[in-house]
């Protein structure tokens, strides 16, 4: 299927959350 620019952008920011620890 094909990956709109907006759900790369979602999918991009969901993995900067993870890699950043919330306290």
């Amino acid at each position: 299927f094909i990956i709109t620019g907006e759900q790369r952008l979602l999918q991009h920011a969901t993995e900067m959350l993870r890699k950043i620890p919330l306290k």
